[in-house]
């Protein structure tokens, strides 16, 4: 019974992502563009990530990752 009502709610939400992308839309969280040169200078200027974060209007984590990829100035 569990069987049966997991493959028809599969198949349902499986047509509704096909027709959603048919439509032109894409599932999921969209995506955050992220202005890595300005986070780099905010810290820079000894701004927290908070701070930096909440002046960009991103989160944290994603100014952080952001910068991850930048070589360190030593």
């Amino acid at each position: 019974m569990w069987a049966q009502a997991h493959e028809v709610f599969s198949f349902l939400v499986m047509a509704g992502l096909r027709n959603s992308r048919a439509k032109g839309k894409r599932p999921g969280r969209p995506k955050v563009v992220a202005d890595v040169d300005r986070i780099a200078n905010l810290r820079a200027q000894g701004r927290s990530w908070p701070d930096v974060a909440a002046e960009l209007g991103i989160g944290k984590g994603t100014a952080q990752r952001a910068v991850a990829g930048l070589p360190k100035i030593v």
